[in-house]
């Protein structure tokens, strides 16, 4: 089955949503595709709390329901499925789903960011690989997890995971200082343990236990807990886009066919206001192109590889 649009929105986190609320309000044909849910990384957040138009904190889950319901206002359907290659040819973009091939003029790629893995990974055991967690959706309910990390990410997932059980955080120097609201919150938590400054030696999985060897508090100890969640940070996620979209990138970036938003070019956290207007930016410059005819020829681009 094929099928071709003009814009194909991949993701639908903040940016992509944000990307097709206003392709839909100027009139352009669009799909937006997800492959798990709305909202992406949001829904992982504990507190919003300088979004403007909210007036109070609220949850990142809660901020994902109010994007549904704009959405489903505005009548957009989400196609939701897995891509497994974006791809270009023949002056259109390809997207390769399991079941099915969609074209496109144009791509905003806003598939987010990934969790950048420890260095040593690779190393770890089976049963350590098993236990320990680098997105909140596989965490078990009701168990002590032992949470390494730094920074204002860190100290969010620390109070989002307080919501299922115990947490130890160990927080290690980061060149990113949380915020006040954060520490404020943080020490209310009696389900939180911080140890700061915190250096890691070890993490073995024995006796059914995470075990952590860590130096803290002016003393070397060993910290045990029920499962492990690495903060490392995260990275841009682009691993759908094949290799002739990388070597042609520049061009169909520069020739306005290819928009990257959000998360997925920058290679941080980013706040959700920027990621928004990432996505909003995306879909006025193509609204420009079609309406005003500003598309470039873009067939030297496939001669030139």
């Amino acid at each position: 089955m094929e099928k071709d649009y003009s814009v194909i929105v991949a993701g639908g986190g903040i940016a992509g949503i944000s990307a097709a609320i206003q392709l839909k309000k100027i009139g352009i044909d669009f799909l937006l595709i997800e492959r798990n849910k709305l909202g992406g990384i949001i829904n992982d957040i504990y507190s919003i709390e300088n979004y403007p138009g909210y007036f109070d904190p609220i949850t990142g889950k809660n901020f994902t329901k109010n994007l549904e319901k704009q959405i489903e206002t505005l009548k957009i359907k989400p196609l939701f499925n897995s891509i497994e290659e974006i791809d270009y040819d023949d002056n259109k973009f390809i997207v390769k789903l399991d079941d099915m091939e969609l074209r496109s003029n144009y791509l905003v790629l806003a598939t987010g960011s990934k969790p950048i893995l420890p260095i040593n990974y690779d190393n770890y055991s089976t049963d350590l690989k098993k236990n320990t967690h680098f997105e909140l959706d596989s965490l078990k309910r009701d168990k002590t997890t032992i949470l390494i990390g730094g920074g204002p990410k860190s100290y969010d997932y620390a109070l989002s995971i307080s919501e299922y059980g115990e947490v130890i955080f160990l927080e290690v120097n980061s060149h990113e200082l949380p915020y006040y609201y954060q520490l404020k919150r943080l020490s209310k938590k009696d389900e939180i343990k911080l140890i700061t400054g915190t250096q890691i030696k070890d993490i073995s999985y024995k006796d059914g236990k995470i075990e952590v060897s860590a130096f803290y508090e002016g003393r070397q100890g060993v910290v045990k807990g029920d499962q492990l969640f690495v903060s490392k940070g995260r990275e841009p996620d682009t691993s759908t886009l094949s290799d002739r979209v990388f070597k042609k990138e520049s061009r169909l970036v520069r020739d306005k066919k290819l928009y990257y938003a959000g998360d997925c070019y920058y290679g941080k956290f980013r706040f959700l206001t920027t990621s928004a207007g990432d996505g909003i930016t995306a879909a006025k410059q193509i609204y420009q192109d079609v309406i005003f005819n500003r598309i470039i020829n873009t067939e030297s681009i496939d001669k030139e590889f």
